[in-house]
């Protein structure tokens, strides 16, 4: 057929006729296809990234806590650095601080349930619950709630997680998840984020370093590195106090008291309801009640839940009182208490509890622990109820568990709890059992955690479960998911990390599950071919078995291998803050086991370079490996390991001794490390010579000696400090005295005029400033600012300090560049013990501050009066500070001062208006007259009557004593217009 032909002929497609000459564009529509393709690449990419459900996590915390207090956490609504913060256009990060016990996990459910109702994404994780304790976890979290709540973001992590080798690096890679989260920050898509991260304390230390540092590139605006996320990223940090936050905005809780107060007492007010104890008693004693549980609580709630079951454990009021006098205010005392009342076979039974619970991986359940123990469930729950609240069940929950062969097993996914679980009842338990904090106290040792011998104890155990697993022939896969074994399984390897030098046992021992490893390692490598070729392969982190055998200081291992082959000098990295990296070599972790253990790496290393002088060596020989281990020798502090390299043939010359030297200082290394670089070769010239003094810490007299002895000048300094004044600031007096025996000016100013006295007396070393006054410091040198000592030392309110100057001599009297006395100062502060000091040592004082007349040092001032104006004095007798006003009324104060018009008071009413017995007695000491009337002419005997309660039996008693009449009194009329109006 012609071509013209086929042009003529029309064509019919479907329902669609096509003419001659027409075109048809053919394809098909796979819409719906691509739709259903993308909707199972975010799936997969959730499932892969899934540790645990947020949700989840939070309801089990609210279950085990208790739910929220109405009206609770509220004043945060109000905060102004909250506020701040949270209504900022650009990112930033808000970190709330507080100590154990105060409410944070509590204030960061309120927050995550306040935030639900914002557009923004919001992004939480609680670092309390073990399945999100460390930084790989974390970002995984925060990465499956952002695919969550925003699908459109997978294209961020689809190809990092394309294939099984892929997925299983990037999963572990605490990098590459840091990546994918950046990335999601840049991109506009995103929209505005809402992030909160709670207890993060509590996690590892390494993993919380490297968090903060990453965190840095976010939120840090002065970093060089700085993150510029291109929607508005607020993150939250709630926890302890932590060193790598400080420079962030802070809501510290320490400083809300108003607010925590009340908070608590409506935790109390609702805790109290709860209990059909307290309902059945009456109004007044359950007022009585609460204000003694709020008083002691110094607002921590986790002390008032304590308080309150040890109040349910009695009956009568009498044993309430005394129950809530017996209660310790420190957590501490009070667990020490709690581990004490426990009694009887139980006892040693719940001490092994609460050790697998405090040490365990991940959270585990009751019947997981039973089987532990050896004992049935019953008896776990038993031992929770007996514990004295420190255990708490958690109620069950069933993960939706997504299933992925490429995810490395998690708790979240691989128990399936169908038992309740057994928690503490807060991480401070934990913490005081391991000796961690109030170790002092913990006056029952049978409770006390030794970590590395019960994670042997732990480890031992997992191990012979799945011994017995193995003998059963079983299968991973036929393991129950609510059995020991399914723990021990995936479990056992951390708890051998964390036995420590113990470790040893453990390889010692005749378990047959770690018999049949061992053998197994010695003969690959003993036997098998390809084993040499194959012992320095890289895993998917870039390391060798090499690397891991010394960074867990498995110093055997690590010789295994190198017998075998394995490459001490190769290079490697590891990662660091910020998301860098540094570089190592396997005999660096070799040397950091310590002398002993490196010598024979570091033998090995060095192979080739002979310590005979006579042998023969290459003309032309790299010593790049050598310097590097010097250096390294230098900042680990152990002069052992220079000489180690040395008597192998390594060759130290001047400027590597010299840069090993700065190293070694900068590390606080000892004076031996010091004296053997010096001698070979190193100088002090071109150092800092502060840099010895500036960081306070280690070794420093043989230090600064030996820089001495080789001739560093003793005035010398750096940022406008001498080196005296940095040896008081930062240590005892020995580094300062061994600076002025090498010729230190004992007199010397920094940039501001102080002298190292008055340094020494702001660090409160007065140790360095006695030694200093020995020795004949000058005292009267003034700063820029025209301050002497003794006015620094009341500045800075240091008794201890203002004594020592005053024991050596100093003039008690002495003015500053305003002409105020010192005693003007501290009266003007109502700092009282050193006015009573500076009295004694004749101090005077005139109504303007300045002085007017002079006493010779040690006479008796006698009882001078001062200009004491009397609403201030008014002031202090309703502030109630007995000590204060007898004081003030020895030196001047009007003990019948008439304060005001309207309303007029005297400080003898203002005391019986206060019901305060030992303050009425002062003043009718020192002459308040018991029958000054005021405005209607009742006398103070008067005005006591109008009180019904045991205190006006002793203040009438008081005033019948001092001859106060009832009735009318004297009115004193004002003598001066002045006396009507104040």
């Amino acid at each position: 057929m012609g071509a013209e032909a086929r042009a003529n002929i029309a064509v019919t497609i479907g329902d669609v006729n096509l003419g001659p000459g027409a075109t048809a564009i053919l394809g098909m529509n796979k819409v719906g296809s691509d739709f259903e393709t993308q909707e199972k690449t975010i799936q997969r990419c959730k499932n892969e990234l899934f540790v645990s459900e947020p949700r989840s996590v939070r309801a089990e915390l609210i279950n085990t806590k208790g739910s929220l207090t109405e009206g609770t956490c509220r004043w945060i609504r109000h905060n102004e650095i909250y506020r701040s913060w949270l209504d900022a256009q650009e990112s930033g990060l808000l970190w709330i601080s507080g100590r154990p016990g105060r409410g944070k996990t509590m204030l960061s459910i309120f927050l995550t349930r306040e935030w639900e109702s914002l557009p923004d994404h919001v992004l939480y994780v609680f670092c309390g619950d073990k399945s999100t304790s460390d930084e790989v976890t974390i970002m995984r979290s925060l990465l499956y709630q952002v695919l969550d709540q925003a699908p459109s973001m997978v294209n961020h992590v689809e190809d990092c997680l394309g294939t099984e080798e892929r997925t299983k690096r990037t999963l572990s890679s605490r990098g590459d998840l840091w990546a994918m989260f950046t990335n999601m920050l840049k991109d506009p898509k995103l929209g505005p984020v809402l992030g909160l991260i709670d207890g993060l304390d509590e996690c590892q230390r390494d993993s919380t370093r490297w968090l903060l540092n990453n965190l840095r590139q976010v939120f840090d605006k002065g970093s060089r590195s700085t993150l510029s996320p291109r929607n508005p990223f607020k993150l939250a940090i709630v926890s302890r106090d932590m060193v790598g936050l400080r420079s962030f905005p802070q809501l510290n809780l320490e400083t809300k008291t108003d607010a925590i107060a009340r908070d608590v007492y409506r935790v109390i007010d609702a805790k109290m309801k709860e209990h059909d104890l307290f309902s059945e008693l009456d109004d007044g004693f359950i007022k009585e009640v609460k204000t003694a549980l709020w008083d002691h609580s110094d607002g921590t709630f986790l002390w008032v839940g304590f308080a309150i079951q040890e109040l349910l454990s009695v009956e009568t009021k009498t044993e309430m009182r005394i129950a809530l006098d017996a209660i310790p205010q420190d957590l501490g005392a009070l667990y020490s208490k709690i581990l004490l009342r426990i009694k009887g076979p139980m006892r040693e039974k719940i001490a092994q509890l609460l050790r697998w619970v405090t040490l365990a991986c991940h959270s585990l359940t009751v019947d997981q622990l039973a089987e532990a123990l050896d004992v049935d469930a019953q008896t776990i729950v038993d031992l929770v109820a007996m514990s004295g609240s420190l255990l708490t069940l958690g109620r069950s929950i069933v993960w939706d568990t997504p299933t992925s062969r490429n995810v490395k097993p998690t708790f979240s996914m691989q128990w399936r709890n169908k038992g309740a679980m057994v928690k503490l009842v807060h991480a401070s338990v934990g913490e005081f059992l391991k000796g961690e904090a109030n170790n002092d106290i913990l006056r029952t040792p049978e409770f006390r955690i030794e970590v590395e011998e019960m994670e042997l104890h732990i480890t031992q155990r997992c191990l012979s479960v799945l011994e017995a697993s193995l003998s059963r022939s079983l299968v991973r896969d036929d393991i129950s998911v609510n059995t020991l074994s399914s723990y021990a399984t995936f479990s056992w390897p951390e708890h051998a990390r964390r036995c420590g030098e113990r470790l040893e046992r453990l390889l010692d021992s005749d378990n047959a599950f770690v018999q049949r490893l061992l053998p197994l390692a010695q003969r690959m490598l003993r036997d098998t071919a390809w084993t040499g070729k194959q012992v320095d392969d890289l895993d998917y982190r870039g390391w060798t078995a090499l690397c891991y055998a010394l960074d867990r200081k498995h110093a055997a291992v690590a010789q295994l291998l190198v017998d075998h082959g394995a490459s001490l000098t190769r290079d490697f990295e590891k990662q660091k803050w910020l998301g860098n990296t540094e570089g190592f070599k396997p005999i660096h972790k070799a040397m950091e086991l310590g002398a002993e253990v490196a010598e024979p790496f570091l033998k090995k290393a060095l192979e080739g370079i002979s310590p005979n002088p006579l042998t023969r060596q290459p003309p032309f020989r790299s010593t790049a490996l050598e310097h590097n281990l010097f250096r390294k020798a230098a900042t680990l502090g152990d002069e052992r390991l220079i000489r180690i390299l040395i008597a192998n043939g390594a060759t130290l010359d001047s400027d590597v001794a010299q840069l090993a030297l700065k190293d070694a200082l900068e590390i606080r290394g000892g004076a031996a490390l010091i004296e053997l670089l010096l001698q070979q070769g190193a100088s002090h010239r071109g150092l800092d010579p502060t840099m010895v003094l500036r960081h306070g810490a280690g070794p420093v007299y043989g230090q600064v000696k030996a820089l001495l002895d080789d001739g560093m000048d003793p005035n010398s300094g750096s940022e406008g400090r001498p080196l005296l004044h940095w040896a008081v600031a930062g240590f005892g007096s020995e580094v300062a005295e061994l600076l002025l025996d090498y010729g230190a000016h004992i007199n010397a100013q920094d940039d501001y005029g102080k002298s190292a006295l008055v340094v020494a007396l702001a660090v409160n070393n007065m140790e360095s400033a006695a030694m200093l006054l020995e020795r004949g410091v000058d005292m009267t040198i003034k700063d820029k600012y025209g301050d002497n000592a003794l006015h620094w030392a009341i500045k800075l309110r240091r008794p201890r300090g203002t004594e020592l100057l005053l024991q050596h001599g100093m003039d008690v009297n002495i003015q500053d560049k305003d002409g105020r006395t010192a005693l003007a100062s501290v009266l003007e502060n109502w700092d009282l013990s050193t006015a009573e000091l500076l009295v004694e040592h004749g101090a005077c004082i005139d109504g303007g501050g300045g002085r007017s007349n002079s006493l010779e040092l040690g006479e008796d001032a006698g009882e001078y009066d001062i200009y004491i104006h009397p609403s201030s004095f008014l002031e202090a007798v309703w502030e109630g500070s007995v000590q204060t006003v007898r004081f003030l009324l020895r030196h001047g104060a009007d003990a019948n001062a008439r304060v005001g018009v309207l309303d007029p008071t005297t400080p003898l009413r203002a005391a019986i208006l206060n019901r305060h017995v030992d303050m009425v007695k002062a003043l009718l000491e020192h002459g308040a007259d018991p029958n000054r009337a005021l405005r209607w002419s009742e006398t103070p005997l008067y005005w006591n009557q109008g009180f019904d309660d045991e205190e006006r039996a002793q203040i009438t008693e008081l005033l019948l004593q001092k001859g106060g009449r009832y009735g009318r009194g004297r009115m004193r009329r004002p003598t001066r217009l002045w006396d009507t109006f104040v």
